[in-house]
C-alpha cells in the first residue's frame, strides 16, 4: 500500500502534504491511500504514534460500511468527507453504524481552517469556531462559540 502523508484530514493536496521522513517530529498527522475497490481515498489519523479515526473521501455510508467492517473493525470512529467547493467540505461522523454528527468546514486560500461548525446527530449546533491568521500564515486568533453555554471564548496566539 502506498501512503501519502498530510497535516490535515480536510484536504489532500501539495500544500498540505508532508514528507515521510518528518513524521517522527509530528504529534499528529494523517496518512492516505487510494482504495481501488471503493474508488476513493482512505485516510487514518496518527496521534503520538497510534492510528485511530478513519476518513473516507467522497463516499456514503452504504458504500463503505462492509469495507470498514472487514478492514477497520477495531476502529470505532470513522468519517465520510465530501467536498462542497474547493475550500469547503462536510464531514459526517459515525461511531460504528451510528451517525453521531457532522462538521462543516471552510478554509482559506492556504487551506488553513477559517470556520468550523460542529453539529450533533439532530443537527443542533454544538460549537462554532473561527480562526484568524497573520500575513505570514500563522494562527493569530481562535474564537469559539458554545451555544449550550451561550458564550464565546477567544484566544490570541
Amino acid at each position: 500500500m502506498e501512503y501519502k502523508f498530510y497535516e490535515t484530514w480536510m484536504f489532500q493536496n501539495e500544500k498540505m502534504q508532508i514528507e515521510e521522513n518528518t513524521l517522527s517530529a509530528k504529534k499528529v498527522y494523517f496518512r492516505f491511500f487510494n482504495e481501488t475497490s471503493l474508488k476513493c481515498k482512505i485516510g487514518q489519523r496518527c496521534l503520538r504514534g497510534k492510528f485511530g479515526d478513519v476518513y473516507y473521501i467522497g463516499r456514503e455510508f452504504e458504500e463503505i460500511w462492509s469495507y470498514h467492517q472487514k478492514n477497520f473493525r477495531e476502529v470505532q470512529y470513522f468519517n465520510l468527507v465530501n467536498k462542497v467547493s474547493d475550500r469547503s467540505l462536510i464531514c459526517k461522523k459515525y461511531k460504528g453504524d451510528t451517525f453521531i454528527g457532522f462538521l462543516i468546514c471552510n478554509c482559506d486560500e492556504n487551506y488553513k481552517l477559517k470556520a468550523l461548525a460542529k453539529f450533533n446527530e439532530n443537527s443542533e449546533l454544538l460549537e462554532y469556531r473561527e480562526a484568524t491568521y497573520t500575513p505570514e500564515n500563522t494562527l493569530q486568533k481562535d474564537k469559539i462559540f458554545i451555544p449550550s453555554l451561550w458564550q464565546t471564548f477567544e484566544e490570541d496566539y
